[in-house]
Formats: structure tokens, sequence, C-alpha cells
């Protein structure tokens, strides 16, 4: 039986499906254990540096691995995820982290934040952070809790967007 939180589902297929590839990028193949496992680690990770429920995180990163473990590792702590492009110039990532509030940022390059938020490097194919780290063995099971912010500037140019629930 499946579930709204998508976490949750993570750990059902990592239980019952261990072996099966949950993510392919290049010549790399994460299994569902595998990726529960990162999943897992890099949740402990966040949470050592304060990243919770409720945080808002923005998230830069590169169509890789690491961009979908840290989108579950968040989802994983309730987090709210702020998606980021890579290609927007830096006044651009700027005005949307302050918009929403935003208190961490994930990425895996420098940043020129101007504001008091946490930069947090991130890189999959390099020694990792979380290498070491007990994996966190519970997520946040609130289906209601926001999950992500659609963005949108519309017509306005202005940075908006809705709350979006694991439901």
């Amino acid at each position: 039986i499946l579930s709204n939180n998508i976490v949750e589902n993570l750990r059902l297929h990592a239980k019952s499906r261990p072996s099966y590839p949950a993510m392919i990028h290049a010549d790399k193949v994460l299994s569902y254990s595998d990726l529960w496992f990162e999943v897992t680690c890099l949740a402990a990770s966040l949470r050592q540096k304060g990243i919770g429920q409720s945080s808002t995180v923005g998230v830069c990163l590169g169509d890789n691995m690491g961009h979908l473990i840290s989108l579950h590792a968040l989802a994983f702590l309730g987090a709210i995820i702020l998606p980021m492009d890579i290609r927007w110039k830096t006044s651009e990532k700027n005005r949307v982290l302050f918009k929403f509030n935003a208190t961490f940022v994930i990425t895996e390059s420098e940043l020129d934040i101007t504001s008091d938020i946490q930069v947090i490097r991130i890189s999959i194919d390099e020694k990792r952070s979380w290498d070491g780290l007990e994996p966190l063995k519970t997520p946040v099971q609130a289906e209601s809790l926001p999950l992500i912010l659609s963005l949108s500037s519309g017509t306005t140019g202005a940075p908006n967007g809705p709350l979006i629930t694991h439901e």
C-alpha cells in the first residue's frame, strides 16, 4: 500500500525491493536500499546543521543524484523545499531566498548570499559530509505539512507560489 508521503513510499520500496534500481544517472545506479541509506544519512547531517520541520530550504543544485537525495532528505525532515534554478543570477537567487524567508540553501558551489542564510555545500561524487553518520530512523509523518513551494513569477516578475503538501 502506497502512502501520500513521498518519503514513506521510498521507505516501503527500500524494504520490499531493496536491490531494484531507484535512480540511474550516467553510469551510476543506486538501489532503493542504497538510496534510503543516502537519504537518511544526509537527513542526519542536515538535522545537525539545524534543518528541521518547517525550515524553508533553498535547493540550488544541478540535475544529478545529489539533487534527488537532497529533496528526499528534506522531505524526511519535514522541511519546506524552495526550488532554485542554478542558472539564475545571484540577484534572483537572493530575491527568492529573501521573499520566502529561507534559513538555509543547499548548493554544490559557492553562492554569494547577501543575508544570514546558512549555505550548505554538498556533493554526491566527493567525500560526502554525511559519510560516517548514523542514519535517521523515523521520518516526519505529517502528510498535511508543507513540502514544496511551487514557484512562479507570473507576469509580474516577482516570485510567488503556493505551498504544496504531501497530499
